[in-house]
């Protein structure tokens, strides 16, 4: 893997009477210094803006949540908790190629990388599974996929059999990205406002600590409905979202 150079981002600072909140991202920081206002202390600050990271900035954190805690008492007691991440028992080295001739992410910093195990596959998948649906007696005009990647494969089911899409075929997914922002014809998808994630887990982060019993199971978010090419029949329609 060839090594990459992050660009210098700012960072962000946020004090409060009880202590300071340095963190890359501004919601990090909204939501350590939220979690001191309300009576928490450095941990739970900490956590709180490292759970934020993780909804903001995907991809510079793991759904693992690895990373190192270094605390320092007001006693003078110094300690560290290391939570170091955990390969799935499946992984292997071969996973993932590096493609060599991509150009460094201007947002990361990061070379982009061919998810194999991931993307390849469950395109493959789903063009099995498309193609199946497709050719039986009756086969449904519309197809809702759970990923990007799955409408892809569905796309590439469909135009391996001659199938237009939209006229004859509508896909969709409910998880939107830039698979199916980038496909030709691009894929209508669901699309969820991060930072108003980010500042309801805030919220329910708070709910936990100050009250004796658990906040909801289930918390409901809006999402997007972002129009693109593979659900646009009729040409009076609006044009598709550029994202």
């Amino acid at each position: 893997m060839r090594s990459h150079r992050p660009p210098r981002h700012s960072v962000s600072v946020r004090s409060d009477p009880e202590g300071t909140v340095v963190a890359p991202h501004e919601s990090s920081c909204t939501a350590g210094t939220s979690m001191l206002e309300r009576g928490g202390n450095a941990v739970d600050a900490a956590v709180a803006a490292a759970l934020v990271a993780g909804v903001v900035e995907p991809t510079e954190t793991t759904l693992g949540g690895s990373g190192f805690l270094l605390h320092h008492t007001g006693s003078g007691d110094s300690w560290s908790v290391e939570f170091g991440p955990r390969a799935p028992l499946r992984a292997s080295s071969t996973m993932f190629d590096v493609d060599t001739d991509a150009a460094s992410s201007p947002i990361l910093g990061l070379a982009p990388l061919l998810r194999v195990a991931d993307n390849d596959e469950g395109r493959l998948s789903a063009i099995e599974v498309a193609e199946g649906l497709l050719t039986r007696p009756g086969p449904p005009d519309a197809i809702i996929t759970s990923s990007s990647v799955f409408a892809v494969g569905t796309l590439a089911a469909a135009q391996r059999l001659g199938i237009g899409v939209p006229d004859e075929l509508m896909i969709a997914t409910a998880t939107d990205g830039p698979v199916a922002e980038l496909s030709r014809p691009s894929i209508t998808g669901l699309g969820i406002d991060v930072t108003a994630s980010a500042n309801r887990l805030v919220d329910l982060l708070s709910e936990r600590m100050g009250a004796d019993t658990d906040p909801p199971a289930r918390e409901l978010l809006p999402l997007d409905l972002i129009l693109r090419e593979s659900t646009r029949r009729c040409p009076d329609e609006a044009a598709p979202d550029p994202r």
